[in-house]
């Protein structure tokens, strides 16, 4: 039986592609299968995993047109035949027993989902955070739904390559093809209604940030828009279908979002990377706040009303120069 599926999309990585295959192949548990789908590279990155193919025979590299992250994970889903599924991205690397344990937590408390923790890391191996959840074990929906709200302000439910999930459980569920953040989507999609989750406060994954040739590394109006519609399916969730509407902390986790991205909007303008039409016209759109608009103790929201003043940009780039001097 093979005991954990591991997908990991694989575009122009060749760089980094020997480290990650690596530290995935030396993973303490053994009967995992390992499928790698290059999403039409044009570097080196497709040979490096056939050589590894060769090497390893638990190891299936898919070729397909450049088609997206989503696009390629959904393709390993495809043919995925683990109890479980790890997703991983080949820019960054495992410590060797990740899957062992959350496999053994997993299968001990017959869950559908583990939540586990991660390094931040420079490019150049310095940790510069550590995220993990607090050690837990829920039952039912309706008990992690708090657990749920901390785990996404602390942006632990941001990334899919911190979880294990059981594939009878993800049935037809699929990522967004072609765009950005379809992590979050794809978790706010499989925590709707799973009922057993377990959090693991150890750290096993190493997330490689503050490299120029991220997709995280930039923004523009695409992403921004994308962000939104993260924020929006998070409000229907809690809202709607968790009817958490009238919940502190599930108001304050929602107008948090909203406001963090109209941030980045503000951001990108003070930096001239959006034009001042495109900017008012996004403004305009997202300064949406619903009844949840009169929270008049939120300072940022505040801001965000200011920020309609002729002006306000002006006054927050200097502050911004003033802050990067200091």
């Amino acid at each position: 039986m093979i005991k954990v599926s591991v997908i990991s999309p694989i575009f122009n990585v060749e760089k980094y592609l020997p480290r990650f295959l690596n530290s995935v192949e030396n993973q303490t548990l053994r009967d995992i299968e390992i499928i790698l789908v290059d999403d039409g590279s044009t570097d080196n990155s497709l040979q490096i995993c056939q050589d590894f193919s060769t090497k390893y025979e638990n190891i299936r590299v898919i070729h397909q047109q450049n088609n997206g992250v989503g696009s390629a994970r959904n393709k390993g889903l495809s043919v995925a035949k683990g109890k479980y599924v790890y997703f991983c991205d080949p820019d960054d690397y495992l410590e060797k027993n990740l899957l062992q344990d959350n496999y053994v937590l997993a299968e001990e408390n017959k869950a559908q989902l583990v939540v586990f923790g991660f390094f931040v890391e420079k490019p150049n191996y310095e940790i510069i955070r550590r995220l993990s959840p607090k050690n837990a074990v829920y039952k039912e929906n309706n008990s992690f739904r708090p657990a749920f709200i901390e785990l996404y302000r602390e942006s632990i439910l941001y990334f899919v390559w911190n979880k294990l999930y059981l594939r009878n459980s993800i049935k037809k569920k699929r990522f967004d093809k072609g765009c950005e953040g379809e992590d979050v989507r794809f978790n706010i999609n499989y925590c709707r209604n799973v009922q057993r989750i377990v959090c693991n406060d150890q750290c096993y994954y190493h997330y490689i940030t503050m490299r120029k040739d991220s997709a995280l590394y930039s923004w523009d109006l695409n992403k921004v828009s994308l962000r939104f519609k993260e924020v929006r399916k998070l409000e229907n969730l809690l809202y709607k279908e968790w009817d958490l509407s009238d919940d502190p902390a599930a108001v304050s986790l929602v107008n948090a979002e909203y406001v963090s991205t109209i941030m980045k909007l503000v951001w990108m303008k003070s930096k001239g990377l959006v034009k001042r039409l495109d900017f008012d016209n996004k403004l305009k759109q997202y300064l949406v706040f619903n009844k949840y608009n009169g929270l008049k103790t939120n300072s940022e929201i505040i801001f965000l009303k200011l920020v309609k003043i002729p002006g306000m940009i002006t006054i927050y780039r200097l502050l911004l120069k003033i802050k990067n001097n200091l």
